[in-house]
């Protein structure tokens, strides 16, 4: 599997590190990283081929080798659900008293909110998040795919609008526009 970087992706992290902290960076490409990894592993349970790991801005993009076609139903449920799980797992690592003894408090803060966001986040009911594509493989097997895909685009939009009026709402608040 080859791992690409958008270059996005780097003006992304050094923005970050610029307007917040080397910790903030470092949390965000660790809840990445252990996101991917279980997608990764879960593929590689399920027999699926993937071909390359694009990182972006907005995540993971990975896509299967040509002429393979990704699981539906219970496969694709656990393939799709495996990252989400994978910030759950490490989010409650971050509860072992061990590791509040030898990390960083800061550190500890930004990986639990970093997991946090980024499981929250990805279990919406939109495509192409991974909730959309758990929706999809169940309800690949009850709706037509055409009204499936039609409404999971919709609420797609719908959370999109809704973030948007959040970030312009905070904007607001904090007298920055």
């Amino acid at each position: 599997m080859r791992i690409r970087i958008h270059p996005a992706f780097i003006i992304y992290l050094i923005l970050l590190v610029f307007l917040d902290s080397y910790s903030v960076c470092f949390s965000i490409l660790m809840s990445l990283f252990v996101h991917e990894a279980w997608h990764y592993v879960a593929c590689r349970l399920v027999g699926e081929q993937i071909d390359q790991l694009i990182l972006t801005p907005f995540g993971g993009v990975m896509t299967r080798k040509r002429g393979t076609v990704s699981h539906k139903g219970l496969k694709g449920i656990f393939v799709h659900a495996a990252g989400p799980l994978g910030n759950y797992v490490f989010l409650l690592s971050t509860c072992l008293p061990i590791l509040q003894r030898c990390v960083n408090p800061v550190l500890l803060r930004n990986l639990m909110i970093s997991n946090a966001s980024m499981l929250l986040f990805n279990m919406l009911p939109v495509l192409p998040l991974d909730g959309g594509q758990v929706v999809f493989c169940l309800g690949y097997y009850f709706f037509p795919i055409g009204k499936l895909v039609c409404c999971l685009s919709f609420f797609g939009v719908v959370v999109g609008i809704g973030g948007l009026f959040l970030a312009i709402y905070g904007l607001m608040v904090h007298d920055l526009l």
